[in-house]
């Protein structure tokens, strides 16, 4: 079966990883569709075993880009087509696809909130575009359950289409070391640099913790200057210049989660899923994130981590503090194991198989007509 697969540019990204991931996993002809650019993770597309075509459109090129899109399914008359990234343009492409492959099964994916979509004008035609790539589309897949009830209430989705297909990693790309106790407890970040992460009130919580509270706090990611100049204000403002540090970003993190004891995850936007945070769990460590969004899905609180109730500094500092008090009296092996093992629940084999049964329980192509009965 030949699955094509829509994308904006092949750069770093959570989108990026887990189509990077699908190709070493999935055993169909996987051919990723790039419309503006490559990048560092269509090369590991390719090595993972997929078909990159890179269109290297531009703003200005981009109705003849479409009449070149739909040329190129004609000629390769894939089986499924999927849009994965949320922009207008790869949803308006999966629609107008219906025009010439009718019977291919088309499936529209949901990666982030419907909440964090933009408003105004540019708003009402995304949300325009999407619903007709909806209609158009024998599936849609969201990320999680939060996503999933955000997009039906937001666009008033038939619900009986929109189906959960949780991201997932490669287990065995991450490990746990032996804990090493009488050290001070490590608290490990992993993620963009911008402020719907969080990070402004993670490093405030920080800063009310009892000097008695032994940490250090590695922050692993790059993002916008000014944002991380006004981190390490806070910093200093804070008088953590000892304990926070700023790593920059790297493209393996699997070291650095195995060398922590603790992951925060202080996103107060309602963010889609958090590949993070399975990463982080898949390596032993306990995790704290508020509960919003997706982490009440991936957390087990309590068992494998702690859910914040309150989007505030003042509870996340609370929380960190009986994080410590556990780790400082050896209580937190029970956790690292727990999360260990929720992790295996997200593994990338497993998100593979459910996206791959969507195309098995999907009509054969050239029977399910425009397949878009709502």
């Amino acid at each position: 079966m030949k699955v094509l697969h829509l994308l904006m540019g092949g750069g770093v990204g959570g989108i990026e990883v887990f189509c990077r991931d699908l190709a070493r996993f999935s055993g169909h002809e996987n051919v990723f569709y790039l419309v503006y650019s490559g990048g560092v993770m269509a090369q590991e597309i390719e090595r993972g075993g997929g078909r990159v075509v890179v269109a290297g459109e531009k703003k200005q090129t981009l109705l003849p880009g479409l009449w070149r899109f739909l040329r190129f399914c004609k000629r390769e008359k894939p089986d499924v087509i999927i849009s994965h990234a949320g922009s207008v343009i790869t949803r308006g492409f999966l629609a107008a696809s219906a025009r010439v492959l009718p019977g291919a099964v088309r499936i529209v994916y949901f990666h982030s909130n419907a909440l964090l979509r933009p408003g105004g004008p540019a708003g009402a035609l995304a949300d325009g575009v999407c619903r007709l790539a909806y209609r158009r589309s024998r599936f849609g897949a969201a990320i999680s359950q939060s996503v999933r009830q955000s997009w039906l209430a937001a666009l008033h989705l038939a619900p009986e289409k929109l189906k959960v297909v949780y991201n997932g990693v490669c287990l065995s790309d991450f490990y746990a070391l032996p804990a090493q106790p009488g050290t001070p407890m490590e608290i490990l970040y992993v993620g963009r640099l911008a402020p719907v992460k969080g990070l402004d009130t993670a490093i405030r919580a920080l800063a009310m913790l009892p000097d008695a509270v032994d940490f250090r706090f590695t922050v692993v990611g790059g993002g916008a200057p000014d944002y991380l100049a006004y981190l390490q204000r806070l910093v200093c403002d804070g008088g953590l210049q000892e304990r926070v540090f700023f790593a920059g970003e790297t493209r393996s993190p699997a070291a650095l989660y195995a060398g922590a004891d603790v992951f925060v995850h202080p996103a107060t936007a309602p963010e889609g899923f958090g590949i993070t945070l399975v990463e982080a769990m898949a390596s032993g460590l306990p995790c704290v994130a508020f509960a919003c969004g997706a982490s009440p899905e991936l957390i087990e609180d309590s068992v494998c981590g702690f859910l914040v109730p309150e989007k505030t500094d003042r509870a996340l500092s609370r929380t960190l503090a009986h994080v410590w008090q556990l780790y400082s009296t050896g209580g937190l092996g029970a956790y690292a194991a727990a999360a260990k093992k929720r992790a295996a629940a997200f593994s990338i084999e497993k998100s593979v198989q459910t996206l791959e049964s969507l195309y098995l329980e999907a009509p054969p192509p050239g029977e399910n007509g425009r397949q878009n009965p709502k």
